[in-house]
């Protein structure tokens, strides 16, 4: 990209030689100095957005996998340091909102950077398709978090599943305690009819 860049400078340094005018061979060099500057500025940001997307990803995969399978009976206080479920689900609500204020921010960026572009070269094709590939990038970014919100949703209908099945389970173990003190008192009764 910076030897397209340098092609171009170099053109424009021959245009201008050939016109003899200094002038505009110092604002196209500018024009080409801003716009690389430009350029080098989206490429750290879209980096830096890309990075944070993958790392969200890899902790959601990670969830993803512990999720997959029967649940497993957790060991005595394994979970009275963690995060109660609704903590947790709300931990997630948080990074996917906080990940889409941040790819907003990253989007105004790119359209007040597209617009500062666009007034130093209306027609720099090689930056318009730069643009396109910027843009296509966020939609494809967009995708990836509708699609994590969706898996939110999943997991904590899942969550919510767990939960239910087990407050049956507790209700039935309380009802099965009374019983077997019913049956243990009736028992102890009848021991007692029958020494007597």
């Amino acid at each position: 990209m910076t030897r397209r860049i340098l092609v171009l400078a170099a053109g424009a340094l021959t245009l201008a030689a050939c016109d003899g005018s200094k002038k505009q061979l110092e604002q196209t060099v500018a024009q080409m100095q801003t716009i690389s500057a430009e350029k080098d500025s989206l490429l750290k940001d879209v980096m830096a957005t890309s990075q944070f997307m993958a790392e969200v990803n890899t902790e959601l995969a990670k969830v993803r996998s512990r999720t997959a399978g029967k649940p497993v009976k957790g060991a005595a206080g394994e979970m009275e340091n963690n995060l109660s479920p609704a903590e947790q689900r709300e931990a997630i609500k948080a990074k996917v909102a906080e990940l889409t204020s941040r790819l907003n921010e990253a989007e105004s960026r790119l359209a007040a950077s597209r617009n500062r572009v666009r007034d130093l070269t209306a027609s720099n094709a090689a930056l318009t398709s730069q643009m396109a590939g910027y843009d296509s990038t966020i939609a494809s970014f967009k995708t990836i978090i509708e699609n994590q919100k969706t898996e939110i949703a999943s997991l904590t209908e899942q969550v919510n599943a767990l939960q239910v099945e087990n407050t049956t389970l507790k209700q039935d173990k309380a009802v099965l305690a009374a019983q077997k003190d019913t049956l243990t008192s009736e028992k102890a009764a009848l021991t007692t009819e029958k020494n007597t």
